[in-house]
């Protein structure tokens, strides 16, 4: 049992927006709870008391910083963690829902045996399609139409973010506090090409990356195609019953 403490003095000094951002993480993490969708941190009870607001939910080991630092860390783990942080994304988005702050440290993980399990945390900034207009995610995650005042906000956003996830799991340097180098478009781009002239990396892989980070969002793909790609259907039979939801 995990326990988030929320100071309300603080929340009200700060002002409605980060009440509302309580409240919508309250909201849309109950609703999953409910749901009884896969790869969600499951809110197991909230109470709001005369100083704090107690948020509970299930302990996790940490965030997907962590995967890059295991002793036997491989590939194949991040492909298996993003794929499946990616189905609970897709059932999000059947709700009329963006996660719009996905990152790295927004999917928590728990070890069961030799395998990782990835949870979808923190819907703060989440919002229903036809409220998504104000500018919301974080630095180095954010698709270019965020920043763009008029332009549509779709479940796009979230695939160009998990997409994000994917590689800097793959390539960015991670430190043991955790904290890891952002990439800019162009640092992305040379580090594919190398990656696939060395066989670092498969033809598979790198297409999906190259099409989660299509600037134009009529092109990128929606969060089901996404993990509907060639270079996730080695996972798919393991997860078929996630996949039928």
């Amino acid at each position: 049992l995990a326990v988030k403490l929320i100071d309300i003095g603080e929340v009200i000094k700060t002002g409605t927006s980060v009440m509302n951002e309580v409240n919508s993480e309250i909201r849309w993490q109950l609703l999953m709870t409910e749901k009884g969708y896969p790869f969600f941190l499951r809110l197991i009870d909230f109470h709001f008391g005369k100083r704090f607001i107690f948020i509970f939910t299930d302990l996790c080991r940490g965030d997907l910083s962590l995967i890059p630092m295991i002793s036997n860390y491989r590939r194949d783990h991040v492909m298996r963690l993003v794929f499946q942080a990616g189905i609970a994304l897709s059932l999000f988005h059947a709700h009329g829902l963006i996660h719009r702050d996905i990152k790295i440290e927004n999917i928590l993980v728990k070890q069961e045996n030799q395998n990782f399990i990835a949870f979808i945390a923190d819907f703060g900034l989440a919002r229903a399609k036809d409220e998504a207009f104000v500018k919301g995610g974080s630095e180095g995650y954010m698709a270019p139409e965020v920043s763009k005042k008029f332009a549509r906000k779709s479940g796009k956003i979230d695939v160009y973010a998990l997409n994000a996830v994917l590689t800097y799991l793959m390539f960015s340097e991670f430190d043991k506090d955790g904290s890891y180098n952002l990439l800019s478009m162009k640092e992305i781009n040379m580090i594919l090409k190398e990656s696939l002239s060395k066989g670092i990396i498969s033809q598979e892989i790198f297409g999906l990356i190259r099409e989660g980070f299509q600037y134009d969002q009529d092109i990128r793909p929606t969060m089901l195609e996404y993990i509907e790609h060639k270079a996730f259907v080695p996972l798919h039979r393991e997860f078929k019953n996630e996949l039928s939801l």
